[in-house]
Order: structure tokens, then sequence, then C-alpha cells
């Protein structure tokens, strides 16, 4: 495919993710993990850049639950601006566990069910995040 390529930081540390290097989230990075379902931010993050995320409304039923707060974005990755839906998560001691282990600051994450809504793939084993051309036409995604 012609959007493929190493992802480096998958290299290092054999967690893919990327790096934000456009628009208003330039330098956000975001792990790509197949265990999650939802995308997340961090509640830090959230707080750092809460002017840029429209709020979502979310009724909440479960008891001791005061709020959960589900807000939008619009990220460009390579220059197609991308709307991605982020639980704010509270849990900031995992990113800056992340953060420690990938060796850049850790913002939030990219869940199973927005890459197979994108058709995002993760080639474990060669080491690459497989980007359909209507999502990214550029073939650098680190």
């Amino acid at each position: 495919m012609k959007n493929e390529k190493t992802n480096t930081g998958a290299n290092r540390v054999g967690m893919p993710f990327i790096l934000i290097q456009d628009g208003d989230f330039a330098g956000m990075v975001l792990v790509l993990d197949s265990n999650a379902y939802s995308n997340y931010l961090s509640l830090d993050i959230y707080k750092q850049l809460k002017d840029l995320l429209e709020p979502i409304d979310v009724s909440c039923d479960v008891e001791g639950v005061n709020e959960i707060k589900l807000v939008n974005g619009s990220v460009a990755i390579r220059g197609n601006h991308i709307n991605m839906l982020f639980l704010v998560d509270k849990a900031t001691d995992y990113y800056k566990y992340l953060s420690e282990i990938l060796g850049v600051p850790v913002c939030g994450i990219i869940g199973t069910q927005f890459m197979s809504d994108h058709n995002w793939k993760i080639d474990h084993e060669r080491r690459l995040i497989i980007i359909p051309d209507y999502d990214s036409d550029y073939l650098a995604i680190n």
C-alpha cells in the first residue's frame, strides 16, 4: 500500500503512536491501543486545550458518577482534519506512566472503535500503522 510507513516510535518501544504535527493539537501524542474501545484524552491535556474542544452532553444514571465528559475535537493528521470524540480520562498517572516508557508526552489514546470506523490497522509484526488514503494521503505516520 502506498500509505504505509514504519512508525519509528513503535520501533523503539513496541507501542504504536502518532505525534500530531499539524493544527491546534500539534505536539500531542496519541497511542493506538487495540485494548481500548474508545478514544481517551488525559484530564490534564483537556484542561489545557478545553477551548479547542466541544463538550458533548451525556446523561448518566450510574450511581456515584457525577459527570462523564465527552468532547469532540478536529485533529489534523497529516493535513486532513478528522473529528474525534474523546472521553476525558481522570487517570492521569496512566498517561505519566505511558510517557515514561515511550519517552514522549502521551496525551491520549485512540481506541478500536475509531480505528474500525476509519479502517485504520496496526501491523504489529512489521510495526506499521496503516491509514487509508481518505484519512491521510501522506506516507509518514509517526
